[in-house]
Parts: C-alpha cells; structure tokens; sequence
C-alpha cells in the first residue's frame, strides 16, 4: 500500500509555494486487530501472581478501547484447544469483560457490538451438541 504526502511550504510575503510528492511503502498492518496488546495482556493474566512487576494498568487500559477486537485476536492466538484450557479461559474473559467495560470509548463501532465475542463464547455449547 502506497500513502502519499504533500508538503506545502509557504513563504511569507513571498508567495512562493512548494509542493512535493513523496511515496511510503506501508507495511500490510498485521496487527489491524491488536494482536500484540491483546497478547501482552493474555499472558499478564495467565503469569503467577507478583512475577510481572508491572502494574495491571500497562496491560489492561489498552483493551479498554478495543471491544470486539479482543476476541478477534484472541482467535488469532489460541487454538480452540488452546482457549479452552481453565488459565486462559479465564485470561480471555478477564480481557473481554475488560474490553467491554466502557463501550463508548471502544474506537471502532463495530466493535461495541460483541458479535465475535459472543460466537467465541458458544463455541464450548456447540462443540458438546456436535
């Protein structure tokens, strides 16, 4: 992805003006869904109690603007095996209810709805009726 920036410079009493065209090769962002801040604070859960020595808040303040997005990248990291081990079931629902604590600061609308938290949340009911 290609970002383009225009620079004008203008001169005072002058009228001179200067433009210029630059292009930025933009990675593909891979971390679009928070991956990194959602597994910071996944494993700051799962850890023993006193081995952090970072307070809570450095791990948990950001997901309160992600909402929906920590399900999302809670797929991304676990396997469904994974998830449903008891210290990370309860690590993703700490996050989750951390996300969703203050809906109106969640960045993105789409992620006030919990759609994907919710499917995430069926999935132990649907793996028993299959």
């Amino acid at each position: 992805m290609y970002a383009t920036f225009w620079i004008r410079v203008f001169s005072p009493g002058r009228g001179i003006s200067f433009a210029a065209q630059t292009n930025v090769v933009q990675p593909e962002s891979e971390d679009r869904y928070s991956v990194t801040e959602v597994r910071s604070a996944l494993q700051f859960l799962t850890a023993p109690p006193g081995t952090g020595g970072t307070p809570e808040l450095k791990y948990l303040n950001p997901l309160l603007s992600l909402g929906d997005r920590v399900s999302i990248a809670a797929l991304k990291i676990y396997t469904p095996d994974g998830l449903a081990k008891t210290e990370n079931a309860d690590a993703y629902l700490t996050a989750v209810r951390n996300a969703f604590s203050h809906a109106g600061i969640v960045r993105a609308k789409s992620d006030r709805d919990p759609r994907v938290t919710l499917f995430v949340l069926e999935l132990p009911s649907r793996e028993r009726d299959v």
